[in-house]
């Protein structure tokens, strides 16, 4: 099993943009019961912060972090990437819980879960023995039991001075946030790496199988990337390394995706 030493070599081995920032992110959540982190997509903060913060806990500190996300294919995807950079399989220390299905063992330090889960968490443990952060992903897409859980943990304070509270999102406007909230919370900003975007539109037909149409449309899409960074690659310039390159695709949900994947292959 990976030691603690090992995640801060984990966490320092790896090229994100929060990297760096993590250790003033961690002394403000010490001297802070609620924090915010403004980072742009890519720092690196979903997966990141939790395992800095179960390297940073006391080893008689059992305390589980809570990572909160809004959708259930997040939950599980987050979950997974922690335990692979870690060498472990999910519910070992990373765990999660979603509707109907739990992976998750008395060892695990981080458990990833959707927001109307830990809705119904505080329900049950109202003063959420056993925890001792609980971080919200994402943020600015909150929704009605984000809210609703905030707020319950924002009362709790008055019980469990212990609890630490992060907000986290890339999009939010921090300071508005942070002035609603009462003592005003401090703000940590993290910029990300940017580079080159194009976009490229081609409207689906009306009828006609769309999952190979979208699939031929991502095809096609590659071929003219892959012809383009090629000279940028050669010359060692730009801002595509050299190595394979990937293409995003977002699709409204699994089975979407599931459609497309088949197609693709």
């Amino acid at each position: 099993m990976t030691s603690s030493t090992s995640i801060s070599g984990i966490l320092q081995s790896l090229n994100y943009p929060l990297v760096p920032f993590l250790p003033t992110l961690m002394a403000l959540m010490e001297r802070h019961p609620l924090t915010i982190l403004r980072a742009e997509p890519g720092s690196g903060k979903s997966t990141l912060v939790p395992l800095a913060l179960m390297d940073r806990l006391n080893p008689g500190d059992q305390g589980r972090i809570l990572l909160v996300e809004n959708r259930r294919l997040t939950t599980v995807g987050i979950a997974s990437r922690m335990a692979d950079l870690l060498g472990e399989t999910v519910g070992q220390r990373i765990g999660y819980s979603v509707r109907l299905e739990r992976r998750i063992s008395a060892k695990s330090r981080v458990e990833v879960l959707t927001e109307g889960l830990l809705v119904r968490r505080i329900q049950d443990n109202p003063g959420l023995d056993g925890v001792s952060v609980v971080i919200f992903d994402e943020f600015h897409e909150r929704s009605l039991y984000t809210d609703l859980a905030l707020a319950l943990l924002l009362d709790l304070r008055s019980l469990r001075g212990d609890l630490k509270i992060l907000l986290m999102s890339a999009t939010l406007d921090t300071e508005k946030i942070a002035a609603a909230l009462e003592p005003q919370p401090p703000v940590l900003d993290c910029p990300g790496n940017l580079f080159p975007v194009s976009v490229s539109y081609r409207p689906l037909a009306k009828r006609g199988p769309w999952a190979r149409e979208t699939a031929q449309a991502v095809a096609e899409f590659v071929e003219t990337h892959r012809a383009q960074i090629q000279p940028e690659r050669r010359n060692g310039t730009g801002a595509v390394p050299g190595g394979p390159s990937a293409v995003l695709v977002f699709l409204p949900g699994k089975e979407e995706i599931d459609r497309v994947a088949e197609e693709l292959e």
